[in-house]
C-alpha cells in the first residue's frame, strides 16, 4: 500500500472511484460533490491537499482536504473501496499523510452520512470528537412552496462586501468557509451572494453555490442577531430558491442544518424540503 500525493497523472481515476463511491451513503462523503465534473473541478483544485491510497497499481482510496491556513482548519472528504482495501489500515495511512503535511494544530472536520459506519467507527478509533449531527435537506423544483415577501434581496454590491464578510464571521465563527473565502469565490463564479440592507446596513444574506448544471446550494443564510424574527431569512431562502430555479434552471437545491435547529428546520420544511438523510459531524484536533 502506497499513500501519494495526488497527481495531474492519476485525479481522473481518483475522480472516478470518488464518483462511485459517493453514490451509495454507507460509503460517502458529504464533502464530495456527485457530478463527476464538480469532483474533478474540486480535486484539481486542491491537488497538493489530497491523497491516494494505491494498492495494486490501482487507486483503492482518496482522502481529500479543503484546507484553510488562516484558521488552522480542513475539511475532509474520505473515501475508500472497502472491496479492494481495509478501510482502517488505508484511512489511516492518508491521514497520516495529512497530519505529517499540514502540522500540529490543525482541526480536521468530517461530514459524513450515518449508514457510512466505517468512517464513524475509524473516527471514534482515533479519538476524533463526536459534534451534533447536521440533516441534508432537499428541494425539487416542483415541491417548492414559494413564499411572497416585502422584503426583496439584492445581489451583493462591492460597497457592500466588507460588511457582509463581519458579519458572517460574527455569526458563524467556526464555519468551514470565511467570509473572505465566500468573497474570494465571487470572482471564481462558483457562489452567489444576496442581501438585505437598510440605510445600507446588511440584516441579512443568504450564500448560492453552485454545485453543477443541475444542482445548486442553499450554502449559508445569516440573520444579524437584532433583526431576527422579522421573516428576513425566509425571504433570503425563497430569492436563492428563485435564483437557482428560474435563472440558472436548477432541478433542485440542497442545504445542511444542524440537527438542534428546531427553527430552521420548520422554515425548510414549510418551504418545500424533505429530510433526505442525516450526517455524523466529527472533529480531530492533533
Amino acid at each position: 500500500m502506497d499513500i501519494l500525493t495526488m497527481e495531474k497523472n492519476n485525479i481522473q481515476e481518483a475522480a472516478a472511484l470518488a464518483y462511485g463511491l459517493n453514490k451509495n451513503y454507507s460509503s460517502s462523503s458529504a464533502y464530495c460533490c456527485h457530478e463527476l465534473e464538480s469532483i474533478l473541478g474540486d480535486f484539481s483544485n486542491n491537488m497538493a491537499t489530497s491523497f491516494c491510497c494505491i494498492k495494486n497499481h490501482h487507486i483503492v482510496g482518496v482522502l481529500s482536504c479543503y484546507v484553510d491556513y488562516s484558521r488552522n482548519t480542513s475539511d475532509c472528504s474520505l473515501l475508500i473501496d472497502e472491496v479492494q482495501t481495509d478501510y482502517n489500515d488505508a484511512a489511516w495511512s492518508m491521514f497520516s499523510a495529512a497530519r505529517n503535511t499540514f502540522g500540529e494544530g490543525m482541526q480536521y472536520n468530517f461530514f459524513f452520512p450515518k449508514e457510512n459506519s466505517s468512517c464513524r467507527e475509524f473516527l471514534d478509533g482515533i479519538g476524533a470528537t463526536k459534534m451534533i449531527n447536521e440533516y441534508h435537506l432537499l428541494l425539487h423544483h416542483d415541491k417548492w412552496n414559494q413564499k411572497t415577501s416585502t422584503r426583496i434581496p439584492h445581489k451583493l454590491q462591492e460597497t457592500e462586501y466588507q460588511f457582509m464578510a463581519a458579519l458572517h464571521d460574527g455569526i458563524f465563527p467556526d464555519a468551514y468557509i470565511s467570509g473572505a473565502d465566500i468573497l474570494s469565490s465571487l470572482e471564481e463564479g462558483t457562489r452567489r451572494v444576496y442581501t438585505i440592507t437598510d440605510n445600507h446596513k446588511v440584516l441579512a444574506y443568504g450564500v448560492l453555490r453552485l454545485k453543477g448544471r443541475k444542482e445548486a446550494s442553499a450554502e449559508v443564510i445569516g440573520v444579524r442577531e437584532d433583526s431576527r424574527h422579522q421573516g428576513y431569512g425566509r425571504a433570503i431562502l425563497n430569492h436563492l430558491c428563485q435564483i437557482a430555479f428560474t435563472e440558472l434552471s436548477a432541478e433542485e437545491i440542497d442545504l445542511i442544518v444542524d440537527g438542534d435547529n428546531e427553527k430552521a428546520i420548520s422554515l425548510y420544511l414549510d418551504t418545500g424540503f424533505s429530510i433526505e438523510h442525516e450526517n455524523n459531524a466529527y472533529s480531530y484536533r492533533q
